[in-house]
């Protein structure tokens, strides 16, 4: 395994349950992103799926009719292994990370990092210093910290990438947002949290929730209810305020954030 810290190794861990309960990408979101990136409808092009889990995205470029070149990159052995069984086509599944990307320079014509935070400026420089031959690298970021990684390499305004020194990345940075709707069953709804890698590496233990304040005496905490956060998942969805169907399937709606950069052209 690459050298992942510990916290992404047991956040990670039950890789199968977080294949199966994570939902896939918006075919919105998917479409225009690929649009940025100028491969719709290009036979053949080389994309580097950076970070790329189990292959919920990967599976979505194997599927398009392009025929795409894919070299799917990821560092949890577990991760990688569910992505294997899947054995898609044209996918090149190889171990490493953005710091020490397995792959010769000017291999790719596109780098798609979905759901990853690519929070060190090391790793973002070999992505255009390294290994991207022409276009853009896109982003699907869960916080907006990833961006610090491309602005600060600028001090001033974006025209100063005239003459800094080693620009990687042109500014400023493109970006979209998809809504997103589809319902789940409420039954599942605890098994999508459990993927999240801040509960997935809880102990049993750690799941449980004591309702008290740390000013009340030691016997009236003792005597207060002890609730897993999965009671308190299954409370919350209980209230009126709670959109259903007409199966009873809970409506479940957010925002894809997309953002794309292209390399700079005689760069590094």
């Amino acid at each position: 395994m690459a050298s992942i810290s510990q916290a992404s190794i047991d956040g990670f861990a039950k890789s199968a349950s977080y294949d199966t309960h994570r939902p896939s990408y918006p075919t919105d979101a998917v479409e225009l992103l690929l649009k940025k990136l100028g491969v719709v409808g290009i036979d053949g092009v080389h994309i580097l799926d950076l970070a790329a889990g189990t292959g919920k995205f990967t599976e979505i470029l194997a599927q398009r009719p392009e025929r795409f070149n894919i070299v799917a990159v990821e560092p949890h052995d577990d991760m990688a292994a569910v992505l294997r069984e899947k054995q898609l086509k044209n996918v090149d599944i190889r171990s490493g990370e953005a710091r020490n990307i397995p792959a010769e320079d000017q291999s790719f014509d596109a780098v798609i990092a979905a759901q990853v935070c690519l929070g060190e400026k090391p790793a973002t420089q070999n992505l255009l210093r390294s290994y991207v031959e022409y276009d853009a690298i896109l982003v699907l970021p869960l916080h907006e910290k990833w961006r610090e990684v491309f602005e600060k390499q600028l001090e001033t305004t974006p025209f100063a990438i005239l003459t800094a020194a080693d620009p990687l990345f042109t500014l400023p940075l493109g970006g979209e947002t998809v809504p997103f709707r589809h319902w789940l069953a409420p039954s599942a709804l605890w098994d999508r949290y459990r993927t999240l890698s801040q509960f997935a590496a809880l102990r049993e233990e750690e799941l449980q929730v004591v309702f008290a304040n740390p000013s009340h005496s030691r016997s009236l905490r003792d005597s207060l209810k002890i609730q897993t956060l999965q009671d308190m998942v299954q409370q919350a969805i209980t209230g009126d305020d709670v959109e259903r169907n007409d199966h009873g399937e809970l409506s479940i709606h957010g925002q894809t954030m997309l953002a794309w950069t292209s390399a700079v052209p005689g760069g590094p």
